[in-house]
């Protein structure tokens, strides 16, 4: 069963960040150097997924990504934990494979907080850039840092 929690809104380089995990991302990000924008536009994904053969959930295809990262070209969508029962692909999933198929960019889920440590600094600036310069934009790319 998924425990879900109600978000606490939370402001950092005065922006106002819906939950207090995203604000933590922007925390890590800045931590690792890199950039990032906080929900900078919506994306209207109905004729990606009139093309996607998914019929679970009720989503009418409007989409606001949590982050979009310019030096990565990669849009993240934060979520708190995994869901307990993960067979096939999730309705947050079908999302983020839309808005990759839609802006021709990666597109990735992260789950749960950073990690705050010197090893989880280094996975995301060694090891991110070389992956997103090999994976096409329409695979689905998961991380724990």
């Amino acid at each position: 069963m998924l425990t879900t929690h109600k978000a606490i809104q939370t402001r950092y380089k005065n922006c106002k960040f819906r939950s207090r995990l995203e604000a933590r991302w922007a925390v890590f990000f800045d931590h690792c150097g890199v950039e990032w924008q906080y929900e900078p536009e919506g994306f209207d994904l109905s004729a990606e997924l009139d093309n996607f053969a998914y019929s679970q959930g009720d989503w009418d295809g409007a989409y606001l990504p949590d982050f979009y990262l310019p030096e990565f070209g990669t849009w993240v969508e934060i979520k708190g934990s995994l869901p307990d029962d993960h067979f096939g692909m999730t309705l947050e999933e079908v999302k983020v494979w839309c808005l990759a198929k839609h802006t021709g960019k990666h597109a990735v889920i992260f789950f749960g907080p950073p990690e705050d440590d010197t090893k989880s600094s280094r996975a995301v600036t060694n090891e991110w850039r070389p992956r997103m310069e090999r994976e096409p934009y329409d695979s689905l790319v998961f991380f724990a840092v």
